[in-house]
């Protein structure tokens, strides 16, 4: 059991750190807001703080800004999830998904090692259960 309390204290860190780290308004999100560098993060409700989504990427502007807030539905999986959530009435075609976002969603994201793509899988999925994000990519 040792071992499992080491490394729930090694997770702890980066988790408080994305609990903390100030959050970005997708409206006030530009291209140069975020680096080109590995990390996850999280996709939240402003308002209600409802953690919509939790992600991992090789490169957080690449995946933040340019899939998530300008891409399409093969790219930006938020938006899918959005468009297709029955109880989502604001956001039913890729044009209101991306208001939905820009009006009401920030994100709050860590920079991490590029060499260390377990650590990004762990994090995701810790996030993914202790945030409760409401969309969850299914198995494959």
């Amino acid at each position: 059991m040792r071992r499992v309390e080491k490394r729930f204290l090694f997770l702890k860190a980066y988790i408080e750190q994305i609990l903390t780290v100030p959050p970005i308004l997708f409206s006030q999100l530009a291209k140069t807001t975020i680096n080109e560098v590995p990390g996850v993060y999280a996709i939240q409700h402003k308002r209600t703080k409802c953690v919509l989504y939790v992600g991992r990427t090789k490169n957080l502007q690449q995946r933040i800004y340019t899939n998530h807030l300008h891409g399409n539905l093969s790219t930006a999986r938020l938006k899918k999830y959005l468009i297709e959530d029955p109880w989502m009435r604001t956001a039913n075609d890729l044009q209101s998904a991306k208001s939905y976002l820009k009006n009401n969603c920030l994100v709050r994201y860590i920079e991490l090692p590029q060499s260390d793509h377990i650590l990004r899988g762990h994090l995701e999925g810790i996030l993914t259960a202790l945030l409760d994000a409401k969309y969850v990519s299914n198995e494959h």
